[in-house]
């Protein structure tokens, strides 16, 4: 990264994998425009394409020049992911906390603490629009079955079938994420004023991936080591914000802790998609040790 910060091997994993599905994506979109132009040069008389050759033309070239474009960065980043990963194989002092940009100072602490309450204004945006698909799926099954009870209506037409699925899928999405949703809305500003009652304390986390969630990297249980010696161990909440995989698998990651009890908060460096530092809630747990 131009600023000097540390790159997670990871990082590179996830890019070069972004960047092969992406090739993929691409090399279909240039086979349907050579399936077209084929079949015109052959002389068929159906449209393949909605208006001839020049989309043809276009999905070609687009689809050619993005796999070609797409299949060199992931291969960069492949080789990236393979010199980062054998060295942090090999390196035996821990990541300074500078190298990740987790200093702990009161500037930065507060703008962390603000962050927070943004987080509970964000779960309680995703409840309301969950809200609304719970009730567009409701409103989809009443208009499904008002139609059913009109004779003339044909009950196995496809637009039918595409209301009643539709429904029913924006019915469970909507339950099921809304639920979780509106519980994150409740908690976030919880976990906000116990973080501003203790403030943050810098520590480091050794991770450890729980059963249930071998591959997502998410929940896992965290061993925190604070520079006065101590030690306390919590659980993360299977939350949009989980521990990623490169935090999960690593010992010794400098993060920030805020909150006390059921309402913590522990402050990685990054996550895989944002610059920005990472809050993940968590939970004391009390005598339950998670050493790797």
């Amino acid at each position: 990264m131009s600023d000097g910060r540390y790159v997670w091997p990871e990082t590179y994993m996830n890019r070069r994998d972004l960047f092969r599905v992406l090739s993929y994506v691409g090399g279909m979109i240039a086979v349907i425009g050579a399936i077209g132009l084929i079949r015109r040069i052959s002389g068929s008389e159906v449209e393949w394409l909605w208006n001839g050759i020049a989309d043809e033309i276009g999905l070609f070239a687009v689809g050619t020049i993005g796999a070609v474009f797409a299949d060199r960065r992931s291969r960069s980043d492949a080789r990236r992911f393979d010199a980062t990963f054998a060295a942090a194989k090999t390196a035996e002092e821990p990541i300074p906390a500078e190298a990740l940009g987790m200093e702990l100072d009161e500037v930065a602490g507060d703008l962390e603490t603000r962050r927070l309450r943004l987080l509970g204004r964000r779960a309680l945006l995703w409840t309301i629009f969950w809200a609304t698909v719970l009730a567009a799926g409701i409103a989809g099954i009443l208009r499904a079955v008002a139609n059913s009870s009109v004779p003339a209506y044909d009950t196995t037409s496809a637009g039918h079938g595409l209301l009643v699925l539709g429904s029913i899928l924006a019915l469970a999405f909507g339950a099921v994420i809304g639920l979780n949703s509106l519980s994150a809305a409740a908690r976030w500003p919880r976990r906000y004023r116990s973080v501003v009652a203790t403030g943050w304390r810098a520590a480091r986390a050794t991770g450890e991936p729980r059963f249930l969630a071998p591959y997502r990297g998410s929940p896992a249980d965290l061993r925190l080591d604070f520079p006065d010696g101590s030690e306390l161990h919590v659980a993360t909440w299977d939350s949009t914000s989980h521990v990623v995989r490169p935090y999960r698998d690593r010992k010794d990651v400098p993060v920030w802790v805020g909150g006390e009890e059921e309402d913590m908060i522990v402050l990685f460096p990054y996550s895989r998609i944002s610059a920005k530092r990472y809050a993940v809630p968590a939970a004391e747990m009390p005598g339950v040790r998670t050493d790797p």
